[in-house]
């Protein structure tokens, strides 16, 4: 059976190194969802550009043997988040969210909406813009996009003041919004809370 080919943008998602044979990559991958990827280490070379977490890559992979993963014969870099890494806060809410993808992509029907999801809230998080709330939001409208009910069973049983607090940053748009929000924990918490007893999202 000859090789697949593929070629396509995705977003590093995670990466592991096994020096003794392969890097591993997991990449978010515009039309394909979750591809597992794998770059042969070799003492002849390297790929010209060395993958970086949350990189926006272009990549050329092949496929053999009808395995899972595909081996990496070409990447070329679109985007890096340079800021974000200077940033501590918004490197841990850009964390945290790809881990929810990585966890739950496998059962996603339809990459586009996410997809783009995941590209606004990596671009607010690399402008360094509310970070805990772009989770939030980020979150928010993952559950919606994955059929739940959450505006009108989580957002809609909240008690008055988290419930106005709630509205208020979903409809402001994250350029509007402080850095800093003391109510954003707590709203956080809720809807992980929520999300973690009535859906299949795993956190």
């Amino acid at each position: 059976m000859p090789p697949q080919t593929l070629t396509t943008e995705g977003y590093l998602l995670r990466k592991k190194s096994d020096l003794e044979s392969f890097h591993r990559y997991d990449v978010f991958a515009s039309n394909n969802g979750l591809v597992h990827c794998l770059q042969r280490v070799s003492r002849r070379g390297t790929l010209k550009v060395q993958p970086d977490l949350f990189d926006l890559l272009d990549l050329d992979l092949e496929q053999t043997g009808g395995g899972p993963a595909w081996f990496i014969r070409d990447c070329r870099l679109i985007r890096r988040f340079s800021r974000l890494g200077k940033d501590y806060l918004a490197l841990t809410e850009a964390s945290r969210f790809s881990s929810v993808l990585l966890k739950n992509l496998i059962h996603t029907e339809s990459f586009s909406p996410v997809y783009s999801l995941y590209r606004n809230a990596l671009d607010s998080w690399e402008q360094g813009i509310s970070p805990r709330a772009v989770y939030f939001k980020a979150v928010f409208r993952y559950a919606r996009h994955e059929g739940y009910p959450v505006k009108e069973e989580w957002w809609g049983q909240l008690p008055e003041n988290e419930r106005a607090a709630a509205a208020a940053i979903l409809s402001t748009p994250v350029k509007k919004l402080p850095r800093d929000l003391p109510e954003i924990a707590n709203l956080v918490s809720l809807l992980q809370g929520w999300v973690t007893s009535r859906t299949d999202i795993l956190l």
